[in-house]
């Protein structure tokens, strides 16, 4: 990370980190030690995404009001042209990419919960 970076938080996690135990335990450890395909990190700043899970816990949710031009989700690249980057996606992003594939899938999209296979895979940022 750069010292004139836009990043606000980093969170760090391994493979399993969001899998149930033991399983969890299972997969970090054969990734880090058996395997070596994850080195030690040492980033500044950064926070274990166990650590924030654990923290959050206590406390409670509430929903806050989303505006188009709010950030949805960092998509990240695949590095084919360089270095992985998360490309920033909004909540308009999303909305425009389910409108297209409602206009492409005309009558037989519908307002009943489901699967949708998007119009521009995500992943193709």
């Amino acid at each position: 990370m750069r010292p004139t970076s836009q990043l606000k938080h980093i969170l760090v996690s391994a493979v399993g980190d969001l899998l149930p135990a033991p399983k969890s335990w299972v997969v970090n450890y054969v990734v880090r030690h058996r395997r070596k395909q994850v080195p030690r990190w040492n980033i500044p700043f950064a926070v274990p995404l166990r650590a924030v899970l654990r923290a959050g816990r206590t406390l409670s949710w509430r929903p806050e009001p989303l505006v188009a031009d709010d950030l949805a989700m960092l998509q990240y690249t695949g590095g084919t042209t360089g270095i992985a980057k998360g490309a920033m996606l909004t909540h308009g992003n999303l909305c425009a990419n389910i409108l297209q594939a409602q206009a492409w899938l005309g009558d037989s999209f519908s307002d009943e919960p489901g699967t949708l296979i998007t119009a521009i895979p995500l992943y193709h940022v």
